[in-house]
């Protein structure tokens, strides 16, 4: 072969290498580019499907509700864990099934806010109990079933006594009640005598302060069914709490009695220990008694330093 030849061969040797390497430059590059594709994608997957790590032990609480007839009311549930959660965990997504006690039936399945909270508007033609139910998921969050909470179904024209629960009903500091096992908390003298003699002709609801934590709503509920004997006996009555989220938890007192105020037409008697709370009453529009002594009183709040005052003074 000549020198031109053999020059024309080399140059279409050359082309030939340098497009096969291009070829596979490119094709190494796509593959790589496949390949960090697939690694995403599935550190997305594991990240999805991943067991997350279990939660602590939980507790529910179902809240009392006050309902004219057919009125339609919200009932409300609080999910927490006993121990505090870890940062990156919440309570969100976990189903709550609201049930009617006496008959089983379904009201309605909702699902948690990440704080835990759910809550169903449902109407009824009487009273009735009702049970809320977490049944768990697998070894991560085991079940829980709530207390057993009542929906009060009282008539229009109703009388009612609103009774601040723990600074009214507890002889200790309010601020150590919670704290404080329910058998080393006694009652204020006279208290369920004389709330029985008012319950004779009125209906009575308990309040119990600030916004709702399921372990303090349940141990207070407790300690208003305690009673070891009949004469120490309260009557019977819902117990109202702030489930959800309000401006201020302090102006609980205020919307609750201005609520039962607006919608019950007969007169509405408030009974706390609180000067801050009697004050709230009497903005709300009740005729409102304070327990103890205080300088603080609002105008027009009554004062009497026991029951059995105030069971005199309810008698004028």
């Amino acid at each position: 072969m000549d020198e031109a030849g053999k020059k024309k061969v080399d140059a279409i040797l050359l082309l030939a290498r340098e497009s096969f390497g291009g070829r596979r430059r490119r094709s190494l590059i796509a593959l790589l580019i496949i390949c960090l594709a697939l690694v995403g994608i599935g550190s997305l997957g594991l990240i999805y499907f991943w067991p997350k790590g279990s939660l602590p032990k939980l507790v529910l609480a179902a809240f009392d509700q006050v309902a004219l007839p057919e009125e339609e009311v919200i009932l409300a549930a609080q999910l927490e864990p006993i121990e505090e959660l870890p940062s990156d965990q919440d309570l969100s997504g976990c189903a709550l099934f609201f049930q009617e006690l006496s008959s089983g039936g379904l009201l309605g399945k909702v699902a948690t806010s990440p704080e835990g909270r759910a809550a169903l508007k449902a109407r009824f033609p009487a009273s009735t109990e009702i049970v809320v139910r977490f049944p768990g998921e697998g070894e991560r969050r085991r079940g829980v079933e709530s207390n057993k909470a009542r929906v009060f179904v009282w008539p229009a024209q109703s009388s009612l006594v609103v009774v601040d629960a723990v600074s009214a009903l507890a002889d200790i500091a309010a601020t150590k009640f919670e704290t404080t096992s329910n058998l080393d908390i006694p009652s204020r003298a006279g208290a369920a005598a004389v709330l029985r003699t008012l319950a004779a002709k009125r209906r009575v609801a308990y309040l119990a302060p600030g916004t709702a934590r399921a372990l303090s709503y349940n141990k207070l509920s407790a300690w208003l069914e305690r009673a070891a004997v009949p004469r120490d006996k309260l009557p019977d009555g819902p117990l109202l709490v702030s489930a959800g989220v309000e401006p201020a938890a302090n102006r609980f007192a205020f919307a609750t009695a201005a609520n039962l105020k607006n919608r019950f037409r007969d007169t509405v008697i408030g009974i706390t220990g609180s000067p801050d709370h009697a004050r709230q009453f009497r903005e709300a529009g009740l005729k409102t008694y304070f327990l103890g002594e205080s300088k603080e009183l609002a105008d027009g709040v009554v004062a009497a330093r026991s029951w059995k005052e105030l069971a005199r003074q309810l008698e004028q």
